[in-house]
């Protein structure tokens, strides 16, 4: 194994640079914090998960079921807050794939 600096986690350094921080050995001032993973493939609109899109429009009288294929674990988190805060009266499910979600779908949710 070969000892590496890791952005966040660990850093090698000098007897010098500990020295010019006072000899403090407070992890954070070398370490520095871990980047944010970023879903480059998610994208979406703050209004779509801010208004409830079945509100008033009837849909709610023709629609048998939802199955959302979120993609990620951030997008499985905003559907859920989404029908938190805007409940349904048809069932309601995330999945992580379009596979999934259609097989809910064909074996009929209740």
């Amino acid at each position: 194994a070969v000892l590496r600096d890791v952005e966040g986690l660990v850093k090698r350094v000098s007897r010098a640079e500990i020295a010019a921080h006072d000899h403090s050995l407070t992890p954070g001032r070398y370490v520095g914090v871990a980047p944010e993973e970023v879903d480059e493939d998610f994208d979406f609109e703050v209004d779509a998960i801010s208004h409830d899109h079945y509100q008033d429009r009837g849909l709610e009288q023709c629609t048998y079921a939802v199955a959302w294929d979120a993609g990620s674990e951030l997008g499985e988190r905003l559907v859920e807050m989404f029908y938190t805060y805007f409940p349904q009266r048809f069932p309601v499910r995330v999945f992580r794939s379009e596979e999934d979600a259609r097989g809910w779908l064909q074996e009929g949710p209740e």
